[in-house]
């Protein structure tokens, strides 16, 4: 499915009731207004834009690009400071596809010497969860910690 953006997408504001809370009666309205004056939805998370960069849209191709270029420059400074013998990108983006990583790659050997260059740089085997693992892993080290001091 090919979506064309047109007009003007705003942010949607959220009404909330004089306690704070969502007022849900006023988000429906308002949502159904955005709707019926021809607002379109777009892609709601990174995931969305990484489908839609593989399925040939334009824009989100950039986007993906553009954030793969970044962390590939982001990725050589940090090789060419620390010189590791591998990097590993973890998180939401470990999983964000075949052209992502080949941007990414690209752009760290462009920026790097020759000396650097051949650094592996590889997607985390967890993925999105690596965080969650090595924070788990860390309260586990401490909780055993201040049990035997």
């Amino acid at each position: 499915m090919n979506h064309h953006f047109r007009g003007i997408v705003p942010p949607l504001l959220t009404p909330l009731t004089e306690a704070g809370e969502i007022d849900v009666p006023s988000l429906e309205r308002l949502t159904e207004h955005l709707v019926a004056s021809g607002v379109q939805a777009g892609c709601t998370d990174a995931h969305g834009v990484v489908d839609r960069a593989d399925r040939g849209d334009l824009i989100a191709r950039r986007v993906v690009d553009g954030a793969a270029a970044a962390l590939g420059r982001a990725v050589a400074g940090i090789v060419t400071v620390w010189d590791p013998h591998v990097v590993v990108v973890g998180g939401g983006v470990a999983g964000a596809g075949p052209r992502w990583w080949e941007v990414l790659r690209s752009t760290a050997r462009a920026e790097l010497v020759e000396v650097l260059a051949d650094v592996e740089i590889r997607p985390a085997a967890l993925g999105a969860r690596a965080a969650l693992v090595g924070a788990a892993h860390t309260a586990r080290q401490a909780l055993a910690t201040k049990e035997d001091g």
